[in-house]
């Protein structure tokens, strides 16, 4: 995810997975730019470049820098949110 991201001009390299089904039929993302925003025709190539790279679909949203939180301690983001809801067994 990192090299792709990194391809993508103006991106921060910073990023979170939202996890917030099972079935993972899309993959939703932040991502975050230096970049003035709005801007739309960015997140649409955005969209794109990810859509083609990973060979599925992508529900991003492109957020200014600082933006995406840090972990308690503050040196790292928290790059996968799980917000599945809990399995149960029976």
């Amino acid at each position: 995810m990192e090299v792709i991201i990194g391809d993508i001009p103006d991106t921060t390299l910073i990023y979170q997975l939202i996890l917030d089904s099972w079935d993972m039929e899309m993959l939703e993302l932040k991502v975050e730019t230096v970049r003035k925003l709005p801007d739309p025709q960015y997140q649409r190539e955005i969209k794109s470049t990810l859509e083609s790279r990973l060979e599925i679909p992508v529900d991003v949203e492109v957020v200014s820098a600082g933006t995406i939180p840090m972990a308690p301690g503050g040196y790292k983001v928290i790059k996968v949110v799980d917000k599945r809801p809990k399995k149960t067994s029976l």
